[in-house]
């Protein structure tokens, strides 16, 4: 078995970390080599309101990865007992990215 740690850098100021992993065969006759990246989980920085109540902007300190995709209902990336706190038929939320630290929740009606 292969165990590999995360690099304990990984979190304090750095968003991601390179690591170069050798794996040989027992008698050291062979190998082969590859970096691997750690990346730190995007945090949110802010959630606020826009000024009608209709929308929350929601800022990441890094970029993300959409939530895997550009635009989508929230449940993929809100848990539904949130989502109910904002809006009575969480349904009518959606979810859309205007880059990729900043999501926005629009509220349905």
């Amino acid at each position: 078995d292969l165990k590999v740690r995360t690099p304990s850098n990984l979190g304090q100021s750095a968003s991601s970390a390179d690591v170069v992993m050798v794996v040989s065969n027992a008698d050291g006759s062979s190998s082969v080599s590859a970096t691997w990246t750690f990346w730190k989980a995007p945090s949110i920085v802010s959630a606020v309101f826009d000024t009608y109540g209709t929308r929350v902007v929601v800022k990441f300190d890094q970029a993300t990865n959409l939530g895997g995709s550009a635009n989508m209902t929230c449940t993929g990336l809100i848990s539904v007992s949130s989502l109910s706190l904002l809006a009575s038929d969480t349904s009518t939320v959606q979810c859309v990215w205007t880059g990729s630290t900043q999501l926005v929740v629009v509220l349905g009606s």
